[in-house]
């Protein structure tokens, strides 16, 4: 029987099965509950691609290897700066028209099968601006444009900045008006105040002793 090696840093380690890594973790990678990006990342939606293709890229988004991309890189096909998701190399119009995988570009059959994930029904322009009413307007343009885009929906651009602690106008709990019990108390500090002596008069009295 031929014996493997297994690499573990900067020493081997005898693996005579040769079936996978010598060492496994006990515990599996999660993701950080507090991470914005991370939450980000989870709500962006896989579409377009074929079965393949939708396993690898759910596999970097559950252990934290995907990459959004910065800005829109160029389609293959009609050659325009048009494709916004990561790791996709022809546009959604574009794989619609060739009947393709977005990011392997395998005619979709029998064997290989269009795998997306479950979108929601679009919002109407009248529920966008009632929900984002009470977001800034710098904000309530890019999750508008967001929106628009098909790149998030609307559920998903709230959770995403509920998540990166964003507050909005119409959540912030009302100012409560003082009490009479703080009036009370307030007065009551007042006349202690009046009746104490100030420095400036103690500092008066001890230059008129040095006098004398």
């Amino acid at each position: 029987m031929t014996t493997r090696f297994a690499r573990t840093g900067s020493h081997c380690v005898r693996n005579p099965t040769g079936k996978g890594p010598a060492h496994l973790n006990k515990v599996a990678f999660k993701h950080n509950d507090n991470s914005g990006l991370s939450k980000l990342i989870m709500a962006i939606p896989i579409r377009g691609v074929c079965a393949r293709c939708y396993d690898i890229i759910e596999w970097k988004k559950t252990f934290r290897k995907y990459k959004p991309l910065q800005k829109a890189r160029r389609c293959d096909s009609c050659r325009a700066d048009s494709v916004t998701a990561a790791y996709m190399v022809i546009c959604d119009p574009c794989g619609k028209r060739l009947q393709c995988c977005t990011k392997c570009k395998s005619k979709f059959s029998e064997t290989c099968r269009l795998k997306e994930t479950e979108c929601e029904t679009a919002a109407t322009p009248d529920e966008i601006e009632k929900a984002l009413a009470g977001f800034k307007e710098r904000r309530r343009r890019a999750m508008t444009r967001a929106i628009e885009n098909g790149s998030m929906t609307l559920a998903q651009v709230l959770e995403m900045c509920d998540s990166v602690g964003n507050l909005r106008i119409r959540n912030l709990p009302p100012k409560t008006p003082p009490s009479d019990n703080d009036e009370d108390a307030g007065s009551t500090e007042g006349s202690v105040e009046s009746d104490a002596p100030s420095d400036d008069g103690d500092a008066r009295y001890n230059r008129e002793d040095v006098d004398k």
